[in-house]
């Protein structure tokens, strides 16, 4: 099956999904795999561990409405300074 066959339907309409793995998210928004694991523990961002009953290993993925709120919680200047500097 070739790749495009594979994509979800959120995914071939360039929306971006629900949760995501690290470097998914890594992709789309350029945060390192590192400090992805570092704000999901101090829960500044949402993940999920998915892994069978007693496994040490297993995937974790992230929400990307949480990485996208906390970049907003974070960003500066924005529609307010545009607004003013046109004043």
């Amino acid at each position: 099956m070739s790749e495009v066959g594979r994509m979800s339907a959120n995914q071939t309409t360039n929306e971006r999904p629900e949760w995501a793995s690290a470097l998914t998210i890594s992709r789309i928004y350029g945060l390192s795999r590192s400090t992805l694991y570092e704000l999901a523990a101090a829960g500044k961002i949402r993940s999920a561990a998915l892994r069978k009953r007693g496994a040490k290993k297993g995937k974790r993925l992230f929400s990307t409405d949480s990485v996208a709120a906390f970049i907003e919680a974070h960003a500066t200047g924005g529609a307010e300074t545009l607004q003013e500097s046109a004043a």
